[in-house]
């Protein structure tokens, strides 16, 4: 009797253990709401995959997003709906000088009177609990025109419209945008250059709230430390000791001397936290269907940057990307070694 309770006691650790095995990890809600804009014309003045998309599809993506204002499918800013004259008065304010004899806003993009280099997305995300992968779900997009001063300063982004997309149903004839885009997406939004734009920005705009981003940001910085998860370098290398220490944390001793001449150390903790995280570098293939109207985002790699800050002015000098963590073999492949500008 003793052998078989101790037989099925086995059978029922065996069990227990495969279930868990196969046990999909757990997805995490990110945001259930984040608007953000992507550069998708560099002008040449960056690597072909950074922030760009090639001209033939992109003209023809915008193309079709003007097609779908005219087929009564648009949404303004407020959420309201919107057409083409409201688009074309829209313009007409930002540019005081147009051509008022146009009566298709599209021709206004095609003229180059309104610049359309950016686009400005909602989307919702999820991450992988055990490897961080963030998956997106595109609910709208946007193409976004850009004021700028005479010393190149953006002082405001306007949408000119919202398409939604459809978020039930299949991809289906598959337009590709892009194989390799590499964009950013703040995710923190009382930047100066954020605020520049809008002092009261709402919260989902470039923008991940606490707790969820804290936990997101500590659990994946461990798991790169603990080595559970590969993090790369820049140029898509193992991370080696000396990125560790940084990521791991370290102290630097100052010293100097009093007017006594007395020695004074000074111990600097350098330690990255959750509360400079402000941007998430992404690699991407982007594609969509017209009809129904989907845009799919798969994230091959991410980089989450931290915001490096001038001690001596106290001013926002830029980003520090920490480090790529890699989704698909392929593509780790195809960009170890290259030096992106």
């Amino acid at each position: 009797m003793k052998k078989i309770f101790l037989f099925l006691s086995v059978i029922s650790v065996v069990v227990l253990n495969s279930c868990k095995g196969d046990r999909e990890p757990e997805m995490k809600v990110l945001t259930d709401r984040i608007e953000y804009d992507v550069m998708v014309n560099n002008d040449g003045k960056m690597d072909p995959i950074m922030n760009h998309v090639n001209e033939d599809v992109r003209v023809e993506f915008i193309h079709f997003l003007f097609e779908e204002l005219k087929n009564g499918k648009a949404f303004s800013d407020s959420g309201a709906t919107t057409d083409s004259k409201s688009v074309l008065m829209l313009i007409r304010e930002l540019f005081p000088d147009a051509d008022t004899t146009v009566s298709d806003p599209e021709v206004y993009y095609k003229l180059n009177t309104a610049k359309i280099n950016k686009l400005r997305f909602r989307e919702k995300w999820v991450y992988n609990s055990e490897n961080f992968k963030i998956e997106k779900t595109v609910l709208a997009v946007a193409p976004l025109i850009e004021l700028a001063d005479t010393l190149g300063y953006v002082y405001k982004a306007v949408p000119l419209f919202w398409i939604q997309c459809d978020t039930a149903k299949d991809l289906k004839e598959v337009n590709v945008l892009s194989t390799n885009i590499i964009t950013d997406a703040l995710v923190y939004n009382q930047l100066e250059m954020i605020l520049y734009l809008d002092s009261t920005p709402a919260d989902f705009y470039c923008n991940l709230k606490n707790p969820a981003k804290t936990e997101f940001f500590d659990a994946l910085l461990a798991s790169v430390i603990d080595k559970k998860v590969t993090g790369y370098n820049f140029f898509f290398n193992p991370l080696e000791e000396a990125d560790m220490r940084v990521l791991k944390g370290y102290s630097d001793t100052l010293t100097d001397y009093d007017e006594n001449n007395k020695e004074v150390r000074t111990i600097i903790e350098h330690k990255i936290s959750a509360k400079e995280f402000g941007r998430i570098k992404f690699a991407e293939r982007w594609e969509y269907s017209s009809n129904p109207f989907i845009f799919r985002k798969t994230v091959m790699a991410l980089n989450p940057s931290v915001i490096v800050v001038d001690p001596q002015y106290n001013v926002v000098r830029g980003f520090k990307p920490l480090f790529w963590t890699v989704y698909d073999e392929k593509y780790l492949q195809e960009m170890k070694g290259k030096v992106l500008q």
